[in-house]
């Protein structure tokens, strides 16, 4: 299995199980989530990003990651 297969079966996962305990747990956070991703299935990664803004189950996505493209996405970037 590729890096890139990895990352999306991981993400994949973690939706799953996040739909689970989602009351529980109504913060998600990603580390490196475009590690290994090729170009299609980064933006596959921020078509998913998107998605998740607009569920009512998860209040807030927390996002560590060097793609540069992520500021297209997401509400607030915090550079350190």
């Amino acid at each position: 299995v590729s890096g890139g297969q990895k990352v999306v079966v991981g993400l994949a996962l973690r939706l799953a199980l996040h739909s689970l305990f989602a009351q529980s747990f109504p913060m998600w956070i990603v580390d490196e989530g475009t590690t290994h991703l090729d170009k299609e299935n980064v933006e596959l990664y921020f078509d998913t990003i998107k998605q998740l803004k607009t569920e009512a189950a998860i209040k807030q996505v927390i996002i560590i990651d060097h793609n540069e493209g992520l500021a297209d996405v997401v509400d607030n970037v915090i550079k350190l």
